[in-house]
């Protein structure tokens, strides 16, 4: 005989929100530092076009087994480019390259916006916490309260829907005791291979400035958008929601009014027209610089007497190849 009472189901846990933040160990950063490569290529496959074979979960395992610590510390002291490694192996995992020309297809995977993401984030893994500070201190618009910078990521039950409505995961978060920088890459292979920077995303990128703040005690916050040099606007109707940009700076000036406008047929209207919100909204932008920036003015990093260089060669490297890709391809 049964109870009567309803059988209780345990329900998957969507922890809230936090940053997952880069160890400072050179094997484990570089092992972070891919993982968003393979995290990136197996939620946005549709980006790698020609795959024959699905890169399913099997395929993703597969992958992260082979490229444990070991095997990347091997690669690394060999100075092999880690992006190219794996870039290689899902050529082959997927047989995207049976029956094109491999060369084509492997260029292509190199230069789309996810696989460059993924450059800048493990530049910063390799370089250290302690020399992320040098390479992006010239693009930012204050000077750093701290040495270190941490590479971080958004993880909890954003990671469980794959996106979440409320916050944007930004191309790349960096982090320290009381700064946070929310980076986004726009980059463009040729002509037409811009994906454009709308409003609805800024906002997302807003809601998780405003949540650092409250919820985290995050005091300095900034926006740096890298773009390529020359070329087309990356942004999405800039002249309702962005007032101007400084030619000198940088800096970006946001429409409050345009930005609401530019939303008004989603469901961040709403939000935008209510007075409570759009209060902190005013504020943050007040206090909040919006800086669009190129990927040749990012620095580099000078070693320490005792650090191994091989370390922030890997990272140069890195750096060197993501600017070189994202210029627009030339036509021969």
């Amino acid at each position: 005989m049964g109870t009567g009472k309803p059988k209780r189901t345990q329900k998957g846990l969507r922890p809230n929100v936090y940053f997952d933040v880069c160890p400072d160990l050179p094997g484990l950063a570089a092992h972070w530092g891919l993982r968003n490569l393979l995290d990136e290529a197996y939620w946005r496959r549709s980006h790698y076009k020609g795959m024959k074979i699905p890169y399913g979960q099997l395929e993703y395992q597969e992958l992260d087994k082979e490229l444990g610590v070991p095997a990347l510390l091997k690669l690394l002291s060999s100075g092999k480019d880690l992006v190219e490694t794996v870039i290689d192996r899902l050529l082959k995992m997927t047989g995207a390259a049976e029956g094109k020309p491999t060369k084509s297809v492997r260029e292509r995977w190199l230069r789309i916006e996810t696989t460059l993401n993924a450059r800048l984030a493990l530049a910063c893994a390799l370089a250290g916490s302690r020399h992320v500070a040098s390479i992006f201190a010239p693009v930012l618009p204050w000077r750093l309260s701290a040495t270190d910078l941490f590479p971080c990521r958004i993880r909890g039950w954003l990671e469980a829907k794959r996106y979440d409505h409320e916050f944007g995961q930004p191309d790349l978060l960096l982090v320290s005791d009381r700064q946070l920088v929310m980076v986004e890459m726009k980059v463009r292979g040729n002509k037409g291979a811009v994906q454009k920077y709308d409003a609805s995303q800024f906002v997302k990128y807003a809601n998780l400035a405003i949540y650092a703040h409250e919820h985290l005690g995050l005091e300095d916050i900034c926006h740096v958008i890298l773009t390529p040099r020359g070329g087309q606007s990356p942004f999405l109707r800039p002249d309702l929601w962005i007032q101007e940009t400084d030619a000198g700076s940088g800096r970006m000036t946001i429409n409050l009014d345009g930005l609401e406008e530019a939303v008004r047929k989603t469901g961040w209207y709403d939000r935008l027209s209510d007075p409570e919100a759009r209060s902190k909204y005013a504020d943050l932008f007040r206090g909040m610089p919006v800086m669009l920036k190129h990927y040749d003015q990012l620095g580099r990093a000078t070693p320490g007497v005792r650090e191994s260089r091989s370390w922030l060669r890997a990272a140069h490297i890195q750096l060197d190849r993501l600017i070189d890709a994202s210029e627009p391809a030339k036509r021969g």
